[in-house]
């Protein structure tokens, strides 16, 4: 319906005058409703892009907090086994020693074979005195000096890829027990742990070189005289090791001859086992002056021996 173009007060179609105000109507004019607000555009915030905006400060948090422990994490992560492998040097034991003889009083010696392996990209430093012993009661022991020590871990540096060998020893107290061995070096940043250390596997004895008795029985024995020494270059063995012994018979009184029939170890050389003997048994010695060498070879045993190793012997 047409509205006035002054008052604004509805008149009827085809008018030419506003019933209202007497206005002449020239034109007709359909009102538009006035905005809420005038000259301004009012918008409501997105709920989208807040919900946006949270997530990606969260996200970015997360990151954050992982790049951190990771950073923290990446060298001082002990192993639970043998072998070390974090880091930049590979760690390896491959066998645990016990040194009797080398232990003072109230003492165990334990001897550790170490591989050192450069598994980093660098070059790094390895030092046998960097290690430390921790045992059972938390106490801290440094390396020591053995005689039974074959071959010492040397100190050399380690190009990429390289690696290094040898034993290291430890000496301590009865009441110890090995926990762990610790590898640091404060100036680069190594502070690397082995737990789980091998369980004694070899034991080392050192039985007197000469001062065995052979003890010989058998109508003609007193007609006979013997005597060893050892042919090994060293006083300390290992397990297994071969042992070898140098017997000198000699019959220096009768005008005969005396047959040596056999040779065995004595009862109290408890673990050691006989190997062989060369030439084999039975020999004769000539009487009046007659000498014949005869090696005898033993395998060390399974636990820390000292003292002399006793033989009997029979003859004709």
């Amino acid at each position: 319906m047409p509205f006035c173009a002054n008052c604004g007060n509805k008149i009827d179609e085809g008018s030419a005058y506003c019933g209202n105000c007497g206005q002449r109507q020239d034109r007709v004019s359909t009102p538009v409703s006035p905005p809420s607000s005038r000259g301004q555009v009012v918008r409501k915030p997105s709920k989208k892009r807040g919900a946006l905006f949270v997530i990606g400060v969260i996200v970015l948090l997360i990151i954050v907090a992982i790049a951190s422990v990771g950073i923290a994490t990446y060298v001082f992560i002990p192993s639970s086994s043998s072998t070390l492998a974090q880091g930049p040097l590979k760690i390896t034991l491959s066998k645990t020693i016990s040194d009797h003889p080398d232990a003072s009083a109230g003492n165990n010696v334990y001897i550790y074979e170490v591989t050192f392996t450069n598994a980093g990209s660098g070059s790094y430093d390895v030092n046998p005195f960097f290690f430390t012993m921790i045992t059972t009661s938390n106490s801290v022991y440094d390396t020591t000096f053995v005689l039974a020590v074959r071959q010492s871990l040397p100190a050399v540096t380690l190009k990429a890829g390289q690696s290094a060998n040898g034993q290291i020893a430890f000496q301590l107290p009865t009441s110890q027990t090995p926990l762990k061995l610790e590898y640091k070096v404060s100036l680069e940043g190594i502070d690397e742990f082995v737990t789980n250390l091998p369980s004694v596997s070899v034991w080392v004895s050192e039985p007197d070189c000469c001062g065995g008795q052979i003890s010989l029985s058998g109508i003609r024995s007193a007609q006979l005289s013997a005597t060893y020494i050892f042919s090994n270059n060293t006083n300390w063995y290992y397990t297994g090791d071969i042992i070898a012994m140098k017997v000198a018979l000699n019959d220096y009184y009768s005008s005969g001859s005396v047959t040596l029939k056999s040779l065995t170890l004595s009862s109290s050389d408890t673990g050691f086992t006989l190997s062989s003997i060369s030439p084999s048994l039975p020999l004769t010695v000539t009487g009046g002056g007659g000498e014949v060498d005869v090696m005898v070879y033993i395998v060390a045993p399974a636990s820390s021996f000292t003292g002399a190793i006793d033989l009997n012997g029979t003859t004709n």
